[in-house]
């Protein structure tokens, strides 16, 4: 059965030919020639012809058919970043601006996946500036930036995905995955307000959007990665607090106590204990002595 197939296809192929050479002309023809290369599993010859019958029909003015081809190409070939660059052009020169950029962010990550890292930061960048005639502008924007900052990110190029990350914020501030991404590359930058800051814009984020459980558990994360980080740690004691957790609160604002101490930030301690008093702990002695003891009488 198979010899026979084989044999049929040999047949349309030459019949094919034979048409050919009697309309040289005709598009459908080369189609049907090279759709009979394909399932010979002639692929390359195929590919070939597809691009020859995709210029041809570009020269005729013929855009559409031409982009057909390129996507049955594509079908059959999608690492080749030759034909999907050409396929983006036509489809920009047409005005199909959102289709163009579904190509792109492929194509960029094509280049991803052969190690092309610079090339593909580049095709996003080109993406960047076409997402500008889009009718989703911010939606394209920020995620072509997403993929931009988690690339810098694996490459330890901290600076370039703050500026990332930073953008996406300035297009959309309540983006939870950009503020906490900022919050940590400020924090390996030394910027530790900045940090904090960002913290702030997305703890107010889950607190506008009724995502209070997050609240506590993106601190705590955040207090293990950093457990020295005081100011972490004192947001998270509030937020316990506010969430009638007293017992955590407690335990948080103690260790932030103890540390405030160390560091010889005797009023930000004397404070801090205030606030455990204020709380109702067991030991409500024991407090009010250390306390007096750090010379909180004033406060």
């Amino acid at each position: 059965g198979e010899y026979v197939r084989r044999n049929m296809l040999m047949t349309a192929a030459e019949e094919c030919f034979r048409a050919i050479q009697n309309a040289p002309s005709y598009l459908p023809l080369h189609v049907r020639l090279a759709d009979i290369f394909l399932k010979q599993e002639h692929t390359q010859e195929a590919i070939n012809k597809y691009l020859v019958i995709s210029d041809v029909y570009q020269i005729r003015g013929d855009s559409q058919q031409a982009i057909d081809i390129y996507q049955r190409v594509l079908r059959l070939a999608p690492m080749d970043v030759k034909v999907r660059a050409k396929l983006i052009e036509l489809l920009i020169l047409r005005g199909e601006v959102e289709q163009a950029l579904e190509q792109y962010l492929t194509l960029a990550d094509v280049h991803y996946q052969l190690a092309q890292v610079g090339l593909a930061l580049e095709k996003y960048d080109e993406a960047l500036q076409l997402a500008a005639s889009s009718g989703d502008e911010t939606g394209w924007k920020v995620n072509i930036l997403h993929r931009m900052g988690d690339i810098y990110n694996q490459r330890v190029d901290w600076a370039q995905a703050t500026v990332a990350y930073e953008s996406i914020v300035a297009l959309s501030s309540q983006d939870e995955r950009a503020q906490l991404a900022l919050a940590d590359l400020y924090f390996k930058q030394g910027e530790n307000e900045k940090a904090l800051q960002s913290f702030d814009s997305l703890l107010s984020v889950y607190q506008s959007t009724g995502k209070t459980q997050k609240i506590l558990a993106v601190l705590q994360e955040a207090v293990q990665t950093r457990p020295e980080e005081m100011g972490l740690r004192s947001r998270l004691a509030a937020a316990f607090a506010r969430q009638g957790m007293t017992r955590e609160a407690i335990a948080e604002y103690d260790a932030l106590g103890e540390m405030q101490l160390e560091a010889g930030l005797r009023e930000e301690a004397a404070r801090t204990i205030q606030t455990i008093i204020s709380l109702g702990p067991d030991d409500v002695e024991g407090y009010r002595r250390l306390f007096s003891q750090i010379g909180g009488g004033g406060l």
